[in-house]
This record gives structure tokens, C-alpha cells and sequence, in this order.
């Protein structure tokens, strides 16, 4: 999943939707949340929950890590080895790791 420059995770999510052809009507049924708070993530008036984020990247088959990054949970080193990277993608986007139980604080520090 390529980030446009300046494109905000909730325009990240509805482009993702869209590319998917799915409505915000299914999505909301699909993973069982409220239809207005999805709206609000895509027009980036709130800031989606971790456990949100793992599963709309399950539902669009897109990088759990990727949306994470791009949502300012995470962030990766600039000298993060490729090796390690390809690792922590593996892992995180296999669902082998999830981050929605810690604090921001100690996911900042990954």
C-alpha cells in the first residue's frame, strides 16, 4: 500500500474502501462498529482504535503495518535494517503481532 504525500489515514481507509468496491454500510455490518464512526475516521475527525485499524487492514488485504505507521502508532527507524523490517512486517501483518492492548507510550517505543 502506497501513502500519497499528505494523505491522512482516513483518506487512506475510504481510498482503500473504494478500490475494494465495498460501502461504509457493509464495513460497519462486516465488523460489527458504528457506521457514523467510520465516517468520522474517514473524514479524519477522529482518530481510529488499533483493534479498527488490524481489522479494516484484514477486511481491504492491506499491510497491517503500513496502516499503523501511516496512523502514527508506530514508526519505523530510517535505519531499520531491510532484514528486520521484512521480519516486522511479517509478523505484524500475519496478525502474529498486535498492539491494541499497549499504551501509546509503549508502542511509540517499538
Amino acid at each position: 500500500m502506497a501513502q500519497r504525500e499528505d494523505e491522512t489515514v482516513g483518506e487512506i481507509l475510504r481510498r482503500l474502501r473504494g478500490q475494494k468496491r465495498i460501502s461504509l454500510n457493509r464495513v460497519a455490518v462486516d465488523l460489527e462498529v458504528n457506521k457514523a464512526y467510520l465516517s468520522r475516521v474517514e473524514n479524519s475527525l477522529v482518530s481510529p482504535s488499533i483493534r479498527l485499524l488490524e481489522n479494516l487492514a484484514d477486511l481491504y488485504k492491506a499491510s497491517r503495518l503500513d496502516l499503523l505507521v501511516a496512523a502514527g502508532v508506530l514508526w519505523l527507524s530510517p535505519d531499520i535494517h531491510p532484514n528486520d523490517e521484512a521480519k516486522l512486517r511479517e509478523a505484524v501483518d500475519s496478525g502474529g503481532v498486535s498492539f491494541a492492548g499497549m499504551s501509546r507510550v509503549h508502542r511509540r517505543k517499538l
